[in-house]
C-alpha cells in the first residue's frame, strides 16, 4: 500500500494504491493462510482508511484482486474468460 498526500486550496487530497493478497493458495500457502492473509490486509486497510476519512479527500486506487465469477454477455470486449 503507497499513499500519496497533496496539499490543495481545499481539502488535501490523499491518493491511496494498494494491491492486496490473492485469495486463493499459490506455492506453500495454504488456502486458509492465504485467506488469513488476506483479512489481515483488509483490516489494515480499513484503519488506514478510515484513519483519513474525515481529514481529507481521498481517492483510492489499485488491484484488489477480487474475483469475478462470471463474464455477462456485454464484458466481452472488457473481461476476458479466465
Amino acid at each position: 500500500m503507497m499513499q500519496l498526500f497533496i496539499k490543495t486550496k481545499g481539502p488535501d487530497l490523499v491518493i491511496t494504491n494498494c494491491l492486496a493478497p490473492h485469495t486463493w493458495a499459490s506455492g506453500e500457502i495454504s488456502k486458509e493462510d492465504a485467506y488469513e492473509i488476506r483479512q489481515d490486509y483488509f483490516q489494515l486497510f480499513t484503519e488506514t482508511l478510515l484513519e483519513q476519512k474525515n481529514k481529507h479527500l481521498h481517492l483510492v486506487t489499485g488491484d484488489l484482486n477480487t474475483r469475478l465469477h462470471a463474464q455477462m454477455d456485454n464484458e466481452t470486449d472488457v473481461i476476458g474468460k479466465f
